[in-house]
Parts: structure tokens; C-alpha cells; sequence
């Protein structure tokens, strides 16, 4: 049994019959393997053997003829002895001349070339790169870090610093580190690290740590005041007010007023009064209290809306309350009861300014002039006038608009044409 091997990119196996030590090639000439040759030097057959293998297979010939030329063993040994022959197997004995047989050997694989220059400067970075990354891995497009230090109380304060620093790559990393290490973050550090997602607009990355949190009952009123905020600003104050329910119902006890505040302030921004006072009832019905910033809020968003009674009636509560209200109060208070034509109101509120040591605007003023003038009180309106030059602002066209209406009303029409003269008169220029 023996195999023909032409050492080309064409191998094939085929079974031999016995031959005896010389072969006819196809033109009858003998072929005689490792003699000398008489008629062909060595070289000739040399070429032509490695150009052409002919192979007698059961009576056939086969022929491969291979695109590039075959390597002998010589080649590669470093032999003088060429000539074509056939490969023993299973260690085949030498033939009888006492030469080994000696068949077609595949070209050696070069080794591979050494890359000079930048490019191989380029792949070995790379390679150094990789394996100085053994203590890292990437989970979510966040690097996970092997951390040395277990304490989680000194942990969260080193990612309550990174947030505040607005250092996101840094407190995110160090926040997946601790998760995936078994360390829970204080809800101190969790809170920071979702402030820091909300000042930067980075929505999703809030709502992952507001679920962790949540999860780990550790979401505390300041938690939702934030998710509710990003919440309303992504995806409008009507999801804001969704959220906010399902967390009333489920977390009432961490629902404080400041989150409650939060909310009136999404739905007064968007000028739904009724939510606002839906908001407003309900602050009452859980036994909690309002503070200043819930009475601005209130009583700004009713005025804006045209809501007068209910703003009155959220003043009120404030005074009953025992909070002072704000000067931004008293002066939406003063405007809305001088647009219903609530004088009286009006007035007493505008004392009450006075006693707080407040300064009043030339716009409250004028407010207050017009609102006497319309209902008649014209000697009111001349007294809130001379108030106005004592504290030492100056009137306008419309203080001078609002006093003659005053005289009007009041059926002064010589006194109209007086005024009217001394104002062309004083303003002449």
C-alpha cells in the first residue's frame, strides 16, 4: 500500500499495484528515480518532475499538473540527490538499490515577519492596554473597578464628593463597583449621585438609581422631590402628577410637604389651577402643613390663573397658619383684589405692607388709585397720591390717569379741567 503526495495544493491518495524499480513514462522512456539519467541531466528532470507528476493508478494515468511548482525535499534538506519517487508509509523498507524512498514535501511556513514602526508600536499598546485591564471589566458601558477599600460608609462619602463635583464617569463607576461588590451605598450618596443625573439631563441614569433605590426601601422625600422634577421636565408635568400618585400610595410616610410643594410648583408652571388645588386639599387631608414656599406657590399660581377667592382663601389660611407671608404675596394679593374691585381688601392688605416695613412700588400705587377711583372714593385716591410723593417716588401718566378718572367718577368735572391744566402746566416740557 503506498500514497502519492504531489506536495502541491492538490493532495490525493490513491491505492498503487506492485511496481517494479524503473516506470515508463508516456512516451516509453524509462524513469529511473535517484540514477543519473542517461540522455536528461539532473536539472531537465528536476523541472520537468516538478512541473509534472504522473502517477500509473489501476491500468490510468493521472496527471497533476499544479499552478505553481512543487518543492522537492532537496530543496528544502539541502541535498544534491533530485528526482521524483514515491512516499513509504508505515516504514516502508528501502528498495533494493539500497536507497529510501523519498517523496514531495510541502514548502516550509515562514515564520511570521516582525512588524516594525508605528503600526507595531500601535498593536502593542493595544496588547498592553488589554491586559493592564485585568482589574476591570465593562458591564452596561460602566467600568467595574476591584475595590480594596470595604468600608461603605467611606465609600459613599468618596461618591457623595465625586457628584457634587459633577464628576458622572467617576461616581457612576465607583456607584456599579460598590453594587456589584455587595456594597450598598448610604441614600445619602444615592441622593447626590441622582442630583448630579438630574442637573446633568441624563434621564435614564436617574431613573436606574431611583429604582435601586426603591428597591432597597431607601428612596426618601428629597429622592422623589428629584425623580419628579427630571420626570416633568422629560416627560411633561401630566407624568410628573401620574408618579406622584402611585408614590403617594405607596410610600405615604416619606411623602413630606417639600415633595408636595414640588408637584403644585410642576402644575402651576403649567397653569392648571384645579390640580394645584387638588394638590392643596389633599396636603390638608394627610396632616401636614404648608409652609411659606406652599402659599407663594399657591396664591401666585391663583392670581395667574384668575383665581382670586382662591387665592384670598390660601392667604388666609397662611395668617392662621401663623406664617408672615412674603412681600411677593401681598403684592399679588393687592393685584388681584384691585382687578375684582375688592378695595377694601386691598387696602387693608397694603397697611398691612406698611407695618412690615415693606416699600411699596409705584406699580401698587397706581393699583390702589385706580381701584378707589373706580368705586367712587376719590378723597382715598388723592390720600394714597400724597403717600406716594412722601415716600419719595414720583408719578406717572398713569397715577395722573387714575386720579382724573377719580374726579370723574365722583362728577368733579371743574376739578377734572384744574387738574388736567396743572399737570400740562408742571409737565410742560
Amino acid at each position: 500500500m503506498a500514497a502519492v503526495w504531489s506536495g502541491c495544493s492538490t493532495s490525493f491518495s490513491q491505492e498503487l499495484p506492485p511496481h517494479p524499480r524503473g516506470r515508463r513514462g508516456g512516451d516509453g522512456a524509462r524513469i529511473h528515480p535517484w540514477s543519473g539519467g542517461a540522455g536528461r541531466d539532473a536539472t531537465t528532470r528536476h523541472a520537468e518532475a516538478a512541473r509534472t507528476v504522473v502517477v500509473f493508478a489501476r491500468g490510468r494515468v493521472r496527471v497533476c499538473r499544479a499552478a505553481a511548482p512543487c518543492v522537492l525535499e532537496p530543496d528544502v534538506a539541502g541535498k544534491e540527490e533530485v528526482g521524483v519517487a514515491v512516499w513509504g508509509m508505515d516504514d516502508e523498507p528501502p528498495v533494493a538499490d539500497g536507497h529510501r524512498r523519498h517523496g514531495l514535501r510541502r514548502r516550509p511556513v515562514r515564520p511570521a515577519a516582525v512588524e516594525e514602526g508605528p503600526v507595531a508600536a500601535a498593536r502593542s499598546a493595544a496588547s498592553a492596554s488589554a491586559s493592564a485591564a485585568g482589574s476591570k471589566s465593562e458591564v452596561g458601558g460602566s467600568r467595574l473597578h476591584f475595590l480594596e477599600e470595604r468600608d461603605e460608609e467611606m465609600l459613599s462619602r468618596r461618591l457623595i464628593k465625586l457628584s457634587q463635583s459633577n464628576k458622572v464617569r467617576s461616581a457612576t463607576e465607583l456607584f456599579d463597583s460598590m453594587r456589584a461588590s455587595g456594597l450598598q451605598p448610604s441614600a445619602h450618596a444615592c441622593n447626590s449621585l441622582l442630583a448630579c443625573f438630574v442637573r446633568r439631563g441624563s434621564f435614564a441614569d436617574a431613573m436606574k438609581v431611583f429604582e435601586f433605590m426603591k428597591g432597597k426601601g431607601m428612596a426618601t422625600g428629597h429622592s422623589y422631590t428629584l425623580i419628579l422634577k427630571a420626570v416633568a421636565t422629560t416627560e411633561g408635568y401630566f407624568a410628573a402628577l401620574k408618579m406622584f400618585d402611585e408614590i403617594e400610595e405607596s410610600d405615604k410616610k416619606n411623602v413630606d410637604v417639600i415633595v408636595y410643594n414640588t408637584v403644585i410648583s410642576v402644575c402651576g408652571r403649567a397653569k392648571d389651577w384645579r390640580q394645584v388645588e387638588r394638590l392643596w386639599r389633599r396636603l390638608g387631608e394627610n396632616s401636614l402643613s404648608g409652609t411659606l414656599m406652599t402659599y407663594d406657590l399657591l396664591v401666585s399660581t391663583f392670581v395667574q390663573c384668575g383665581q382670586s377667592e382662591l387665592a384670598v382663601d390660601a392667604y388666609q389660611e397662611m395668617f392662621k397658619s401663623g406664617i408672615d407671608p412674603s412681600e411677593d404675596i401681598l403684592k399679588a394679593i393687592i393685584a388681584s383684589c384691585t382687578k375684582e374691585g375688592k378695595w377694601e381688601f386691598a387696602l387693608t392688605t397694603f397697611r398691612r405692607m406698611l407695618s412690615a416695613g415693606m416699600k411699596p412700588s409705584i406699580i401698587v400705587f397706581n393699583s390702589i388709585i385706580n381701584s378707589l377711583g373706580k368705586a367712587g372714593e376719590d378723597e382715598l385716591a388723592f390720600r394714597m397720591y400724597h403717600l406716594l410723593t412722601s415716600s419719595g417716588l414720583k408719578p406717572d401718566q398713569y397715577t395722573w390717569s387714575a386720579l382724573l378718572s377719580a374726579l370723574y367718577r365722583s362728577g368733579r368735572c371743574w376739578d377734572v379741567l384744574d387738574l388736567f391744566q396743572g399737570i400740562k402746566t408742571k409737565h410742560s416740557a
